[in-house]
Formats: C-alpha cells, structure tokens, sequence
C-alpha cells in the first residue's frame, strides 16, 4: 500500500473523531482537537 493510501485509509477515523469531539462539546477548537487527539494542528485543519 502507497503511502497515499495510507494516509486516506486513517482519515475517516480521524474524521469521525474530530466529529465525536466537537458534537460533545468537549473540544471547541483546532488547538483543543489537536491536544486531545495528539495530532499537528496542521492536520487538524485538513480534517475540518
């Protein structure tokens, strides 16, 4: 599997987290959704 494919394979799981977080209120914003996911902000912003 490319390295491409990896990276779409783990997106939607990502994305549904990201989801979860916010729709429970528990995060609010990208810096939240990166501390509690321990992810770069960066990709933070690619999720939403």
């Amino acid at each position: 599997m490319s390295a491409k494919g990896a990276a779409a394979k783990g997106a939607p799981t990502l994305a549904a987290r990201v989801l979860e977080l916010v729709a429970s209120g528990q995060a609010s914003s990208r810096a939240e959704l990166a501390a509690l996911l321990g992810a770069a902000p960066s990709t933070i912003s690619l999720t939403v």
